[in-house]
């Protein structure tokens, strides 16, 4: 799993913690570019523990709750409550030093250009009627493709309709960010429609994170990755090759391996032996 964070943030409340105000200043940013969540002068963002949990399964709870209380009491974030329902005790987070380094290093779409799922982290551990849709920023190894709303009625959660493939690929920040590797991707569903083995939601995560470890997270390499198989209509992601042959998966070495063990191991000794 890979995730962004600034060193020198690290340096000063620890690594974990980074990622987390990465990941605040990511949502404060988007709600103040798009109007959002603004109280007593702030943008801020809301998550529950459990949902940090989930997006970022290599960290325990009281390892969250420690770097969370670490960047406020460094004067990183602050902390409120402001969800309409007494009842949930959601935390909210506004991002302190969003003035003072002018978010240089987030990329934001520009207001009523998104087309990212609307809201945004996750929806509060104790749903309340006002929460907004939305889902966590997504790392690149947890892409969710489901959008969850929150019934006006009974505050229930039910799922809503898949995502479609641009919310998908607009969904990843090094894919938003690059518009050549956003068209090689559409590129490459398009040839996998039109080879007759079309993509469903969960493929294209998975070739999403396929490209990314290959190419290492580097935007010209997975370029290069996604048109290779694009050009020679392969199905799957593969390193970069001069072969025209498309390699085969994991899964369909696992098939063969499995099928193998399966035949009778007398078989073939018995044809040596002239039995058979």
């Amino acid at each position: 799993m890979l995730n962004a964070f600034d060193t020198e943030v690290a340096q000063d409340v620890g690594i974990v913690a980074a990622i987390l105000y990465k990941n605040i200043q990511y949502w404060c940013e988007k709600n103040r570019t798009n109007e959002k969540n603004e109280h007593d002068g702030l943008y801020w963002t809301y998550n529950s523990i459990k949902a940090y949990c989930e997006q970022f399964p290599y960290m325990k709870a009281k390892q969250i709750r420690n770097a969370l209380a670490d960047l406020e009491e460094n004067g990183y974030i602050r902390s409120g409550n402001f969800n309409e329902n007494g009842r949930d005790r959601t935390k909210w987070y506004a991002d302190l030093r969003a003035n003072n380094n002018n978010n240089n290093n987030i990329e934001v779409p520009e207001k009523d250009n998104c087309i990212l799922p609307k809201g945004q982290m996750q929806v509060p551990e104790k749903e309340n009627a006002s929460a907004e849709k939305g889902e966590a920023l997504p790392d690149i190894n947890h892409i969710n493709t489901t959008n969850k709303k929150v019934s006006k009625k009974s505050g229930d959660i039910t799922r809503a309709s898949e995502l479609s493939f641009d919310e998908i690929l607009d969904s990843v920040p090094v894919i938003h960010e690059n518009p050549e590797l956003r068209e090689s991707f559409i590129n490459f569903i398009k040839m996998r429609k039109v080879i007759k083995a079309q993509l469903t939601n969960r493929g294209l995560e998975l070739a999403i994170n396929r490209a990314f470890k290959i190419g290492k997270g580097d935007p010209v390499e997975m370029v290069k990755i996604i048109n290779q198989s694009v050009e020679r209509s392969w199905r799957g992601i593969f390193p970069l090759t001069d072969s025209t042959i498309e390699p085969k998966s994991r899964e369909q070495i696992a098939r063969e391996a499995q099928a193998a063990r399966s035949v009778n191991p007398y078989t073939d000794l018995k044809k040596e032996l002239g039995i058979l």
